[in-house]
This record gives structure tokens, C-alpha cells and sequence, in this order.
């Protein structure tokens, strides 16, 4: 049988777009064997020989499958997913949400400059969780080192945190979890009207929920709203005065 080019033509581009109806992968190992790279489609990986690799993208979303072991992964606009069982070492993205889902999901660092990043179900953060312009929310997560947000709030419910937690605009809520050093609130800068304008500005609302235990210090640079269950504990307080609940929630 044969095919005429034009018909070739149509039947190619018919293929294309049905790739980019269904979000094909579509990346590079020949240029570099140690690394994938994408732009402007999703990586989604799956258990196969090859594995350790970093693995990039530019416009498009990044998914560590279920028992996927690689390096570095970072993405400038898009999201990462580390799926259950699956391990990475830095995983950074600077414009896209972070998720480190199910149970023994396990990565070194992680970090977002505008994003949120979300750890459930027995996760392990073995070093920082950091966020710039993000709220952070881990659920039944350990974490090795310290969270830092700097525009975004800290949500941690039944959490280990080996270090620090530290936020300068955003809020902090804690429930059946613990700290083994300090809580900072920083300072906040003044540096335009936008700041003050920001639907952050305004007194913080820090939350030691029932269970909880910070064995280190309780540090307020800043003018904020304490709460403290009775059920909770904190080694030091330093400047803030507490306001003692019961209930579920203050």
C-alpha cells in the first residue's frame, strides 16, 4: 500500500496532537544519562532499571512514581508529586505546589519560592522543609532538620520536627506534635506599601494545640496572638503571654 506525503503530513499531525490531548511524557536521556530533562510537557516516572537520576522541567509538571528512586529534581513552573515508596534527594520548584504523598515517600530537602508543599501519611523529610511565598502542611510527617516559611503559614499535625520552626509573616498551628528545638517568629521588614497591604500584615496567630510539645524556646520578635492547650507544653515562652484553651480549637 502506499501512502501518499500529504497524507503522511495529516496522519503525523493528528498523532502529535493527540500526544498533547493525553499529556505525553516526552524527554531526554541521550544528551546526558545521569539526567531527564522536559519543557513544556509532564514527567511522570515509573519503576524501570534505570534509576538516580535528577531529573528537571521547565513548563510542566513532575511526578516521582511509586517506588522511583532518583536525585535532585527541580522545577521552574510546575508541580512535584513524590508518590507512596518513592525517594528523592533535593526536590525544589520555584512557581508549582510541592506533594509528598503516602506512606514511606522520603526526600532529603524540599523547597518552593512560590507554592505550597504538602507531606501526608508517613512521609520523611530527612532535612529542611522550606517555602518562601507558601504555606506549608505536613499530617503524621517526620522531619529531620527545621520548616521555615517566610510569606506563609505552618500547619503540622502529628509531626516530629528534629530543629527549628520559623515563619516571619505567616501563622502557626500545632496539634499532637513535636519540636525538639525552638518556634521563632521573626520580625517583619517594612518595605513599601504593598507590605502593609498584604492580607498577611496584621498580628500573627500562633496555635500549640493539644498534644503538642516545644522542648526548646517559644521565641515572638514580633507582636502575636499565643494560645496554648492545656493538654500542651512549652519549655520557655519569650515575648509573648500565653492564652490557656480547652476545647478542640482557641
Amino acid at each position: 500500500m502506499k501512502f501518499h506525503p500529504s497524507l503522511l503530513a495529516k496522519r503525523a499531525l493528528v498523532f502529535l496532537l493527540l500526544l498533547a490531548l493525553t499529556g505525553c511524557v516526552v524527554y531526554s536521556r541521550s544528551s546526558d544519562p545521569t539526567r531527564i530533562r522536559s519543557t513544556n510537557s509532564t514527567i511522570v516516572l515509573t519503576p524501570e532499571p534505570e534509576q538516580g537520576r535528577n531529573v528537571s522541567n521547565v513548563n510542566g509538571r513532575i511526578v516521582v512514581g511509586t517506588g522511583m528512586t532518583v536525585n535532585d529534581v527541580d522545577s521552574v513552573n510546575g508541580r512535584i508529586t513524590v508518590e507512596d515508596g518513592a525517594t528523592a534527594r533535593n526536590v525544589e520548584t520555584v512557581n508549582g505546589r510541592v506533594t509528598i504523598g503516602g506512606r514511606n515517600a522520603r526526600v532529603n530537602d524540599v523547597e518552593t519560592v512560590n507554592g505550597r508543599i504538602t507531606a501526608v501519611s508517613g512521609g520523611q523529610i530527612d532535612g529542611n522543609a522550606r517555602a518562601v511565598n507558601g504555606r506549608i502542611s505536613l499530617s503524621n510527617v517526620t522531619v529531620g532538620r527545621s520548616v521555615r516559611t517566610s510569606n506563609g503559614d505552618i500547619q503540622l499535625f502529628d509531626v516530629s520536627v528534629g530543629e527549628n520552626v520559623e515563619t516571619r509573616t505567616g501563622d502557626i498551628r500545632l496539634e499532637n506534635s513535636v519540636i525538639e528545638n525552638d518556634v521563632i517568629i521573626q520580625r517583619r521588614r517594612i518595605r513599601g506599601i504593598l507590605d502593609i497591604m498584604n492580607r498577611n500584615w496584621g498580628k500573627q496567630e500562633v496555635v500549640i494545640g493539644p498534644g503538642s510539645e516545644i522542648r526548646g524556646t517559644l521565641l515572638a520578635r514580633d507582636e502575636i496572638t499565643l494560645y496554648v492547650h492545656e493538654s500542651a507544653s512549652v519549655n520557655n515562652i519569650v515575648g509573648a503571654s500565653p492564652l490557656t484553651y480547652s476545647g478542640p480549637r482557641p
